[in-house]
């Protein structure tokens, strides 16, 4: 059975749009602390298994960077894992399932802590960090294949992101910068 990290317990709680939030357990002493970021043996029933592929760990230098909204198509789809280890980082996922022509954009801010979240292979995913110097753990269930990539472009007119901080454009690389609106987006 899950619980909500609302009520202070670790364990899983599930999001809008198929992904879910996992808060670990914590412990501190005198010599420092550890952190449980991730538990797939106490994953909810019916959560897709998930295994690491591919782990990055993402550094940003200044507050309002912005990378996303990436996914991959089949076969090789990512589902994604990300923990945030220092600093702030604010999440968006869309599921690609959507057809509407305004899809539901989720969001959810994370600390450094014994918290992640999970996002499904079938959401196009991203993150701004709204701290300088914001650092975060990524884990894939598939690696990086460049001819199954896809994005959707941040600024699309067609998606309502509501950003805790100003977006950077002058730090949005130029993959990011040229993605295509939410309609263009590859199928």
């Amino acid at each position: 059975m899950s619980r909500s990290p609302a009520d202070g317990h670790p364990g899983w709680h599930q999001l809008a749009g198929g992904a879910w939030l996992f808060r670990g357990q914590e412990f501190d002493d005198e010599r420092g602390h550890s952190r449980e970021i991730f538990d797939l043996t106490s994953r909810p029933e019916g959560f897709e298994g998930f295994v690491t592929a591919q782990e990055n760990i993402v550094a940003t230098r200044a507050a309002g960077c912005a990378r996303g909204m990436h996914y991959q198509v089949p076969p090789y789809a990512q589902a994604k894992v990300a923990t945030v280890v220092k600093g702030t980082a604010q999440f968006f996922w869309v599921s690609l399932r959507e057809k509407s022509a305004l899809p539901q954009v989720n969001s959810i801010m994370l600390t450094a802590g014994a918290t992640s979240l999970y996002t499904p292979a079938d959401c196009s995913h991203g993150f701004v960090a709204v701290d300088h110097d914001t650092r975060f753990l990524l884990k894939t269930s598939a690696p990086v294949s460049l001819d199954h990539r896809g994005q959707v472009n941040f600024l699309s007119k067609s998606l309502k992101f509501d950003f805790a901080c100003p977006i950077r454009e002058d730090l949005l690389s130029p993959r990011d910068q040229n993605a295509p609106e939410w309609e263009m987006r590859r199928q």
